[in-house]
């Protein structure tokens, strides 16, 4: 292994590349590429022998009002703690993400509420427009996310702007190619809008908002280089990372330390350069899976995507729109402990399979009331 170095520019470490490893870079992005396109095509066209509908979960809005009673007080508790930080950007005390922890998950759920109420609630064989999935959660959901980017943290209001659009799209029969590139157009430069105002000392002109914009890859691209130039790659990794960072999922208000007890890539012989603090995701499958051990794994995500995007149940729809909106802004800059753990199986997948078992429960309690009286 090449010896490393505390600090250089980008185009020096990308210098010492050996230029096999760049071909191999590349070879491996078009190997994942078309793993995760061959599955989703697989999975869209697979058909279970038994149909989870709507019907399954005896869904009610009434059913619903206790758990997003209690979501909304804990965002509105969030809210007056945060109260003085607002409008501040990364001046604001409260600008770490594991400090808006417990604001951003009930958040998340109640975004998930929203897809869900909005899919049970229009038929899929009707006419659906846009505007359909404005309700109570989601007019508060707006509020709380756009307090929370001004506090400078742009990511989940993004993802969570994206999520909307990916839905959108799946259910509008007007909505085709034109507009959603325009949407996806217009929320990348929003990013780099928001990106300079948060910075606050930088005046918010063009230039700046393109630095903004290109800044980002380039960091990120700081772990890929230097990963590449010092060859640490497998071909095979058992994943014993990513299996220490499920302890992610317990809440942050529970244990505000869990990062401290989850490995790292160094305990394990990885020494990662990530200045800027992104990881790129081929440093992430590289460390988690290896080279060869990472394409079925992107042929999974591809084949559950398929799967969920097949289904016409208000779960898998929402499902489909978090997982795709996280997979967009997140899953290629972030650790697998925030992009896997946090993102895509918390929040996309594990919030609307819980509020799924609520709603079952709740009607199950409701019947055996009944049963009693």
């Amino acid at each position: 292994m090449k010896n490393r170095v505390e600090f250089k520019l980008w185009h020096e470490l990308y210098g010492e590349i050996n230029e096999i490893n760049i071909y191999m870079y590349l070879l491996f992005a078009v190997a994942v590429y078309f793993s995760f396109f061959i599955f989703s095509k697989i999975g869209e066209k697979y058909k279970p022998k038994k149909n989870i509908d709507n019907s399954t979960f005896h869904f009610s809005k009434k059913k619903l009002w206790p758990l997003i009673g209690l979501i909304i007080l804990i965002i509105v508790y969030y809210l007056v703690i945060f109260s003085d930080s607002f409008f501040k950007g990364y001046n604001s005390q409260i600008s770490n993400v594991a400090q808006k922890g417990p604001l951003i998950s009930a958040l998340q759920v109640l975004l998930a509420i929203s897809l869900i109420i909005t899919s049970i609630t229009t038929s899929k064989n009707s006419e659906f427009k846009s505007y359909k999935i404005i309700n109570v959660s989601f007019i508060i959901y707006l509020v709380g996310s756009l307090l929370v980017l001004s506090l400078g943290g742009r990511l989940y209001f993004i993802s969570g702007l994206f999520a909307i659009i990916v839905y959108i799209s799946n259910r509008e029969k007007s909505f085709n190619i034109w507009i959603a590139s325009s949407l996806f157009i217009f929320t990348i430069i929003l990013m780099g809008l928001i990106g300079v105002w948060r910075a606050s000392s930088i005046n918010i002109d063009s230039s700046n908002v393109l630095y903004n914009l290109f800044q980002e890859p380039i960091y990120t691209s700081y772990s890929l280089v230097d990963f590449l130039r010092t060859e640490q790659h497998k071909l095979i990794e058992v994943p014993r990372l990513l299996a220490s960072e499920f302890l992610n999922l317990v809440p942050t208000i529970l244990a505000p330390e869990k990062l401290e007890y989850i490995s790292k890539p160094i305990d394990f012989g990885y020494h990662i350069y990530n200045p800027s603090g992104a990881l790129h995701a081929y440093v992430s499958f590289a460390i988690n899976f290896g080279l060869l051990g990472s394409i079925p794994i992107f042929g999974i995500l591809g084949l559950g995507l398929g799967i969920l995007k097949g289904k016409t149940n208000a779960f898998s729809q929402t499902m489909y729109s978090l997982v795709s909106s996280h997979l967009v802004f997140t899953f290629f800059r972030d650790g697998f402990v925030t992009s896997i753990i946090k993102n895509l199986f918390q929040y996309s997948i594990l919030v609307p399979i819980l509020i799924g078992l609520y709603l079952i429960i709740i009607n199950k309690i409701k019947c055996r009331v009944e049963s009693i009286k």
